[in-house]
């Protein structure tokens, strides 16, 4: 069935979920409607930035700066929501909407990006627990254009490029430094494997705790 044809009366068969209790279930309707195989794509959780009806489900959280929201994210990089309508307060019905619309923040990196913009580098700390990166100097480029500072030529302990590989640069980088990358927004990144390389290495580290789930979701499927 396309997309555009799902009714809520077909999801409410395909999953024998009432529509009565889907409201504060978003990301479970969203998992279960993929399951189910009404609709191909992959749930995914987020942030709802749009507006919301005090006199709804979501109410007490009219003026809010966000909720959390799931929804399913098409293989054509559309949205369909199947529960936007207990934030509007109407009746239940699935949306389908472009994959940038303003409301949608898949993995938070929206909120991610003004933390980011407000949290400076942490400095180099000798005492600090330190952890070994190997990166492309792509991958560089991507961390450092969003605040990081590892090419310091007056911290030589901080970074050294291993003069028998001159495709990666070897950092030696503290636990503070590892959370700040863990949370690098995932627009950051000019490509989605740049960022699949920085959390393998941070699993590696047995520090993938740091990484945002969403996004962690989303690069590495788990």
């Amino acid at each position: 069935m396309e997309p555009e044809q799902i009714t809520i009366e077909a999801a409410v068969k395909a999953m024998d979920w009432p529509v009565e209790k889907w409201e504060g279930n978003c990301f479970a309707v969203a998992t279960q409607l993929v399951k189910s195989g009404l609709v191909k794509g992959e749930a995914v959780y987020g942030a709802w930035y749009g507006e919301i009806n005090p006199l709804g489900y979501w109410g007490g959280r009219a003026g809010g700066m966000f909720v959390r929201h799931g929804w399913v994210l098409l293989p054509d990089g559309r949205i369909l929501d199947p529960t936007r309508w207990s934030f509007e307060g109407v009746e239940p019905y699935i949306w389908i909407g472009s994959g940038d619309a303003k409301e949608y923040d898949h993995g938070n990196n929206r909120l991610q990006e003004m933390v980011i913009n407000r949290t400076p580098w942490p400095h180099f700390d000798d005492g600090t627990g330190e952890y070994l990166f190997e990166l492309l100097p792509e991958i560089v480029d991507d961390l450092e254009n969003g605040g990081a500072v590892l090419r310091d030529p007056f911290d030589p302990e901080q970074m050294e490029r291993d003069p028998l590989d001159f495709s990666h640069y070897r950092l030696t980088l503290t636990r503070e430094q590892v959370f700040w990358i863990a949370n690098f927004p995932l627009t950051r990144f000019s490509t989605k494997q740049h960022a699949r390389e920085v959390y393998i290495q941070i699993g590696e580290h047995k520090l993938d705790a740091y990484i945002p789930i969403d996004n962690r979701r989303a690069v590495l499927g788990k």
